[in-house]
């Protein structure tokens, strides 16, 4: 009970004793369920003329026991088509546990490259919290996840795993727009195959994917030109990304001669 002074100052406590339990001269010796927190063995000797004497043991129960950390070691990462992944600390617990109950469960990543600018910095960990954050610039490496687990009265443990994260968006490939042209208007000795030719006159083949970066292949262009140069040249572009993914889509162009 806090005991104040006349300013109203805490100045301390005045003890409140309340009887765990009693024990008679023929009941057990053993007892259980005793709560943390200091407490008092007090022992009350009677003669056969009901003389007595009383004596008093203190001692503290007390949790020193780590709480039991379990990551899971077959988790599976991959960024989603915003080009970022956030792991919460509940996918990486795999049944940590402890004796007198957990409290929180907390991860943290190691940062080998900017995640703004995927440039190599020295080795730093992000702060303790609830998630950690992936982005692009993890798309194909083996990241460092650390999990720490808190018990009820502040015991911690920590455990770890290297995951790899993975980028399974498809890039999309994006034709330049369809075009008719004369003949008149393209130049002399003009190769329908040469794809530089073909870039410079109609336009380059571009590519959308969640890290940003992808490139194109264009296939051999398919010429239906007559001996007067009049028909059709078609483009046909595919586009792969940093992580080998294919577009799931092949974009053409239509180039008309007229």
């Amino acid at each position: 009970v806090p005991n104040y002074n006349q300013y109203g100052q805490l100045i301390g406590y005045d003890t409140v004793q309340t009887v765990f339990t009693s024990i008679g001269p023929d009941d057990s010796r053993f007892i259980t369920g005793i709560p943390l927190g200091c407490h008092v063995f007090r022992y009350k000797v009677t003669d056969d003329c009901n003389n007595f004497t009383i004596a008093e043991a203190p001692f503290c129960i007390e949790d020193n026991i780590e709480p039991s950390a379990v990551c899971d070691d077959d988790l599976n990462i991959s960024l989603g088509g915003d080009g970022v992944a956030r792991v919460f600390a509940t996918s990486v617990d795999e049944g940590s546990s402890d004796n007198c109950g957990v409290a929180t469960l907390e991860v943290r990543r190691l940062y080998e490259l900017d995640p703004d600018d995927c440039s190599n910095v020295a080795d730093y960990y992000s702060d303790w919290g609830p998630f950690v954050d992936f982005s692009c610039c993890d798309a194909g490496n083996m990241v460092t996840i650390e999990l720490r687990v808190t018990d009820i009265y502040g015991n911690q443990n920590i455990c770890w795993l290297e995951v790899m994260i993975e980028d399974y968006i498809a890039p999309f490939c994006v034709a330049p727009a369809n075009t008719t042209i004369s003949c008149a208007d393209i130049p002399s000795g003009f190769e329908p195959e040469d794809p530089q030719a073909l870039d410079i006159l109609f336009g380059v083949a571009t590519a959308l994917d969640d890290c940003g970066s992808a490139n194109v292949q264009e296939f051999t262009p398919e010429s239906t030109l007559d001996a007067c140069g009049f028909g059709t040249i078609t483009r046909t572009f595919i586009a792969f990304d940093d992580a080998g993914n294919q577009s799931t889509n092949s974009c053409q162009q239509i180039i008309t001669v007229t």
